[in-house]
């Protein structure tokens, strides 16, 4: 199970980064104009993204953050962009500390309102992956409105992108599976 849980992060990953290369193209102006959306800027978005992991992530190792990230703290997308690559590498630290048992314990937090909750952690772990996914889409309808194109972010775009680079293995290596391939095996 523990594996099902790393494969999503590392989905979660490409995704967030997806989202970041098709934003690194756009105009800073257009980052920050207000849009009608959940949050007021496409900037905005972005930084509820990485805001929402990093709390995430920080209950995960014992702390209680009392406030989310704030944009002010993010002057450049490059900060922001520098912010994500942290938190995605801090994840992945995580995730390989733990073990399948691990993903059954119980998590009290206290949520930014000041309320005690207590959740499986597995439960959290797929609420960061659920809750991204929903606001990458935000992303998404805000790129379409500057005409652009949407950004590929399905689980099984990832899963389709990883399937074609074992696909095209060459002869003699070793693949992700560690199946040996050759001509007489594919």
């Amino acid at each position: 199970m523990l594996d099902t849980y790393r494969q999503m992060f590392e989905y979660n990953e490409w995704a967030n980064r997806n989202i970041i290369d098709a934003l690194s193209g756009i105009q800073p102006a257009e980052l920050t104009k207000p849009r009608k959306s959940t949050f007021p800027s496409i900037k905005d978005t972005l930084i509820h993204i990485l805001s929402s992991e990093w709390v995430w992530l920080q209950r995960w190792k014992g702390y209680t953050p009392e406030l989310p990230l704030n944009s002010k703290d993010f002057p450049t997308f490059r900060s922001l962009q520098s912010c994500l690559d942290t938190v995605s590498e801090e994840q992945r630290e995580f995730i390989d500390a733990l073990d399948n048992a691990d993903l059954f314990k119980t998590l009290s937090i206290i949520n930014l309102k000041g309320e005690n909750r207590s959740y499986l952690l597995w439960q959290t772990m797929m609420h960061v992956i659920c809750h991204s996914n929903y606001h990458r889409g935000e992303i998404n309808t805000m790129i379409c409105e500057l005409n652009g194109s949407p950004v590929a972010t399905d689980l099984l775009a990832y899963e389709d992108l990883l399937k074609d680079s074992r696909e095209e293995t060459l002869d003699g290596f070793v693949n992700e599976r560690n199946l040996f391939v050759t001509d007489s095996n594919r």
